[in-house]
């Protein structure tokens, strides 16, 4: 079986978990355990250079989890890690994913979690292989010709995904004219441009059967679907001019009430580009014809929108949204004002 051939790593300072993960694993995999950090750093730079899959605890005594991320990535960039924690923070969360963290399992685990968190990790360590080369010849592209290559990942959402082509088409000038209304400065409005052309650009990293299923998602297919703001994230990271804009499109699918992906940011934690980001790509999406429901009028989805509010969507910015769409005023409400003048 191909399982047996991957190799899985556990540090962990807890003889009980090492123990655990080790007799969880074994059976389909080649497990290697180790109780530190800095044990498991020498591991890696002789002798499981290839590791494929790396389970690490957060809290260790000498060295965090976070900390020992960051290192992985610089010896075993195609390791997939996944943190283990029992006191979860939003903190430890965002740094765990900025880093490239594949999973967050919460203890006490079950052997179903550990054993889907191995399988979601392996999967994605064969799409980030899979990609790599294709995010090589765009990062390449980018520093030789940036205006050329936005046009290109543009083409690239295009030809994967109809739909997507006209959705990010529309979504970008909405953005624009939603920055203008918010009087957000023009350096800034013009890369919210871009981000709202390229928020859907990890979706290139996503199954197309996925992306086009008409039928509900699986709970698999629902977790690969929430990958795809880190992958756009990944991909655009070399673009230096949108580097101060990237959270934008990494959080575009946080929730006002802190329920969203992939952070679980809540209220004004999430920038106020990816608050803005939210409510223009959902009323795109709810006046738009898509493959599994109708396109309904401006009418029902601000209603939709203002529904959602302080659940889904930041309600001061959903007013302005809907003030602006409706022309009944050439402002947003002062709140905003001063958040935007911070900017």
């Amino acid at each position: 079986m191909e399982s047996l051939r991957k190799t899985i790593l556990v540090v962990d300072d807890e003889e009980g978990i090492r123990k655990s993960l080790d007799m969880i694993l074994k059976e389909h995999y080649r497990v290697f355990t180790t109780p530190s950090a800095e044990q498991a750093l020498q591991l890696l730079q002789t002798n499981l250079k290839n590791v494929d899959v790396i389970f690490s605890d957060i809290l260790m005594c000498q060295m965090t989890g976070i900390q020992f991320l960051e290192n992985v990535k610089k010896f075993c960039p195609t390791a997939q890690v996944i943190l283990i924690t029992g006191y979860p923070t939003i903190d430890t969360t965002v740094a765990a994913l900025r880093l490239g963290a594949s999973d967050y399992i919460l203890k006490p685990f079950t052997v179903d979690e550990i054993l889907k968190a191995t399988r979601r990790a392996l999967e994605r360590k064969r799409t980030y292989q899979k990609n790599q080369e294709k995010i090589q010849e765009l990062s390449e592209a980018i520093q030789r010709n940036y205006d050329g290559t936005i046009r290109a990942l543009i083409s690239a959402i295009n030809i994967r995904d109809q739909y997507t082509a006209g959705h990010s088409y529309r979504v970008s000038k909405l953005m624009a004219r939603f920055a203008k209304f918010l009087k957000i400065d023009s350096e800034i409005a013009e890369k919210l441009e871009i981000i709202g052309y390229l928020h859907d650009i990890g979706k290139i990293g996503i199954a197309q059967e996925i992306l086009n299923k008409k039928s509900g998602l699986t709970s698999e297919e629902y977790e690969e679907i929430k990958l795809y703001p880190f992958i756009g994230y990944k991909i655009l990271q070399s673009v230096d001019l949108l580097k101060d804009v990237l959270d934008i499109l990494l959080y575009h699918q946080e929730r006002f009430d802190g329920q969203g992906y992939p952070a679980g940011l809540r209220g004004r934690e999430i920038p106020l580009g990816a608050r803005m980001l939210a409510i223009v790509d959902a009323y795109d999406a709810m006046t738009s014809q898509r493959v599994y429901q109708e396109k309904q009028s401006s009418e029902l989805s601000f209603k939709e929108l203002r529904e959602q509010g302080k659940s889904q969507f930041d309600p001061d910015l959903v007013e302005s949204f809907i003030r602006m769409m409706e022309t009944k005023g050439d402002s947003p409400i002062p709140v905003l004002q001063r958040e935007v003048s911070s900017l």
